[in-house]
């Protein structure tokens, strides 16, 4: 009995373990065939849900593992990029060969209106990708989760 609600206990821990997310929820649809994800202070990612929406943002993945990472206010316009500055992402994976959790930094490089970079690696799926940009002195951060 007590290995059952052991078990019932763990099964429901790691169910919401990473369901906050980082940020509020979002329900907004795409606008170039990617992910959604809110923009947050990265001082505010323990406080999950409740971290305050600054921005939304939206990664895409193309099959030669070039992502793009458009900007948009609250209202899903797309930002001018020219008040930002650079930015770096994170690629979060399980390694396949030790079936641990793995982190490869890398930069992403200013466009017209997005940031677009190469993944490192080609991650085993499903991977998740963090991406920080500094505005004007202060880290924005965005959590895209689930990756294909």
């Amino acid at each position: 009995m007590k290995k059952l609600i052991f078990l019932i206990t763990l099964m429901t821990a790691s169910a919401y373990a990473h369901d906050g997310g980082h940020g509020p929820k979002l329900g907004d649809q795409p606008k170039y065939g990617g992910k959604v994800a809110a923009v947050i202070n990265k001082k505010e990612v323990k406080k999950g849900t409740d971290a305050k929406l600054l921005y939304k943002a939206e990664l895409t993945k193309n099959s030669q593992n070039i992502i793009r990472v458009y900007m948009y206010n609250t209202k899903m316009k797309l930002m001018n990029l020219n008040n930002l500055k650079n930015a770096k992402a994170d690629l979060i994976f399980k390694d396949r060969k030790t079936k641990k959790w793995k982190a490869e930094t890398f930069n992403l490089e200013k466009k017209d209106d997005f940031y677009q970079g190469k993944l490192p690696v080609q991650p085993r799926r499903p991977f998740n990708i963090d991406v920080t940009v500094n505005a004007e002195g202060k880290d924005l951060f965005m959590a895209f989760d689930n990756l294909n």
